[in-house]
């Protein structure tokens, strides 16, 4: 799997852990759970959210540098192919 992808895959699954701790916050803005609001509510609330984010922005790191990487051995391919021609 190219190291892009793996960036993407790791974005997503920021996303995915942003919205269960979103599910979780309005559960508890709601008093769904009551076990939530009496207890360790705001943990469980902030773990999801803030490693949501961190992956988020880990994941779109990789994805820019993977790109950026590719960019540069295309670009280094081509001026080496123009190098053995002698142009």
């Amino acid at each position: 799997m190219r190291t892009s992808t793996k960036g993407l895959l790791v974005a997503l699954l920021g996303v995915l852990l942003i919205a269960v701790g979103l599910v979780a916050f309005l559960f508890l803005v709601s008093g769904v759970s009551q076990g939530m609001r009496a207890g360790a509510g705001w943990g469980a609330l902030l773990i999801p959210l803030v490693l949501g984010f961190v992956m988020l922005v880990a994941g779109v790191m990789t994805w820019f540098s993977a790109r950026n990487a590719d960019k540069k051995a295309e670009n280094r391919a081509l001026h080496s192919k123009s190098r053995s021609r002698g142009t």
